[in-house]
């Protein structure tokens, strides 16, 4: 399957920022990565999108610095993102870009897949958590992905964080 040119990957929009936090496709090989009305673009060269299989997809943060990783190989970076948080009490969503809390979606800008995992992390993780990460999750291996600054973890084949109801997950870090 070929993946659309544009597509969000995960969005939060609260009631006084548009696009608090996004990572959007905006093309062939460019990301966006947004944080309130500002944003970046960062371009890279990798034939792994459209493969018809699951890919790990790394989106690694700290300070103005983003690493790209797929299938826990550094891909790009960029050192020109912007400090700050990402505000508080928005609405989370997975793949789709929305242009109000929790409604406002275009569907031209929807991820047309499916996600096995979410782990989101308070820290930026390095090269070696990455890959630890990729190699733990790639066959469903009883390694363990890293623990340390886990934020929210989202499993889709853990019926105690994914129950099948199509609109409901639930937490498995510890810290939710």
């Amino acid at each position: 399957q070929t993946l659309p040119t544009q597509l969000t990957f995960i969005s939060c929009n609260t009631s006084s920022t548009d696009n608090a936090f996004m990572v959007f496709k905006v093309s062939a090989n460019t990301i966006r990565a947004y944080l309130g009305a500002s944003n970046v673009n960062t371009t890279f060269s990798d034939s792994n999108w459209n493969t018809g299989s699951y890919i790990n997809f790394v989106i690694a943060r700290s300070g103005t610095n983003i690493k790209y990783y797929i299938d826990g190989t550094f891909i790009t970076e960029t050192n020109s993102y912007f400090s700050g948080s990402i505000a508080t009490g928005g609405t989370l969503v997975l793949g789709q870009e929305q242009d109000s809390p929790g409604g406002g979606f275009n569907t031209a800008q929807d991820f047309p897949g499916d996600y096995a995992k979410i782990a989101i992390y308070n820290r930026q993780l390095s090269a070696s958590e990455v890959q630890q990460n990729y190699d733990a999750l790639k066959d469903r291996c009883t390694e363990t992905v890293v623990t340390s600054g886990l934020h929210l973890y989202l499993d889709a084949g853990d019926s105690s964080s994914d129950p099948g109801n199509g609109t409901t997950w639930y937490d498995l870090s510890g810290n939710g």
